[in-house]
């Protein structure tokens, strides 16, 4: 269940909503804005990795009746039927949340940044889920949600590693960056060397 400090997030997602789980990005839009980097970042884990791997198969589980049950589920009583499992949905993403607000006491500003993210992309994919019930692109949505779910397992819990992460993704995108200006330089000049062979033919003629 939702740890004491976070039961006034649940309490207060879950009093009103546009659908069944869109209490979870107003459950992340209160716990995001909290974290913070600390001043003096520390070495070492953070969070044990098997609480965080706990949290996670809670959420994961919860995730998957949602999505099963709302396949199967139709006419008037529809969200009536599906409203406790998605109370339950709620619940252990609070509880998800929660761990993670665990991480700000010594985390680094790349260590916050990359919870934030992953946080916020989690929250999204449950709310789009959400959204998605009785429409043709409910499976596809439970599918991101448990994907975005497992990725959340993923999340660094020590300084180094969300450091690490980050460069490695920075040094990818510059890499992706370069391949396409070399792509493109190789077209232009492409181009170039067929609008001169073309203009040799005209002078021929």
């Amino acid at each position: 269940p939702p740890t004491p400090s976070l039961r006034a997030y649940h309490l207060t997602a879950m009093a009103a909503g546009s659908h069944l789980l869109s209490a979870a990005q107003r459950v992340w839009n209160d716990v995001g804005s909290d974290l913070k980097a600390s001043d003096e970042p520390k070495d070492g884990v953070l969070l044990a990795p098997e609480e965080l791997k706990k949290v996670v198969k809670w959420l994961q589980g919860t995730v998957t009746k949602f999505g099963a049950s709302a396949a199967v589920a139709d006419g008037e009583e529809r969200d009536a039927a599906l409203k406790p499992i998605a109370e339950e949905v709620i619940k252990s993403f609070t509880a998800a949340a929660g761990t993670l607000l665990c991480l700000q006491k010594g985390a680094g500003a790349s260590l916050i940044r990359e919870v934030k993210e992953n946080g916020s992309s989690l929250a999204e994919a449950i709310g789009s889920l959400g959204a998605a019930v009785g429409q043709p692109t409910m499976a596809a949505c439970a599918g991101k949600a448990l994907e975005r779910v497992k990725f959340l397992e993923r999340t660094s819990t020590q300084n180094r590693a969300a450091i690490r992460r980050r460069l490695l993704k920075s040094l990818a995108q510059l890499r992706d960056a370069n391949r396409e200006m070399q792509e493109e330089l190789q077209t232009e000049s492409g181009g170039g060397a067929g609008a001169a062979a073309g203009d040799d033919e005209d002078d021929d003629d």
